[in-house]
């Protein structure tokens, strides 16, 4: 279980670097009361907590949930390739490494996690970039949004 003063560090470098925010359905209320996080964002964080221990330090995060603003400016400038990226829906993160033996490394323990999450990594590495993207896109569950889904309700 990750400490609060943990968490508190991997929910600053999570947040969205353009407005500060983490994502809106984050946290939920539990039966006793507490704030707790919801189902899908703690697989995320578990999955980032099996990397460290294996590794035995925490990976840096360099990009973990996005706003739909913020993906469409990384659209704009050719950062990314589509406006649905599973940042948008914070179930993904972008970890750094300081070397190529360290993402190969990194990579080889996720494809052991219990819940796989899917590994982007090669095509990173083919330009010179050590940093490992991993995303639980399977769980993301629609829900309602007005910016992310105009004119829809689930």
């Amino acid at each position: 279980m990750i400490d609060e003063k943990r968490m508190k560090d991997i929910l600053r470098r999570y947040k969205c670097p353009h407005c500060g925010k983490l994502p809106p359905d984050l946290y939920d209320i539990g039966d006793d009361g507490e704030t707790i996080i919801n189902y899908e964002f703690s697989v995320l964080f578990r999955v980032y907590e099996r990397l460290a221990d294996e590794l035995g330090y925490w990976p840096i995060i360099t990009s973990g949930y996005r706003c739909l603003d913020h993906q469409k400016e990384l659209v704009m400038n050719k950062i990314s390739s589509t406006y649905w990226s599973v940042h948008v829906f914070g179930l993904a993160l972008d970890v750094d490494f300081n070397s190529v033996s360290e993402v190969k490394r990194a990579v080889e323990i996720l494809r052991k996690v219990d819940i796989r999450p899917r590994i982007g990594w090669k095509r990173y590495l083919d330009k010179g970039k050590t940093f490992v993207h991993f995303d639980l896109g399977f769980l993301i569950i629609p829900r309602y949004s007005p910016k992310l889904h105009e004119g829809a309700e689930w």
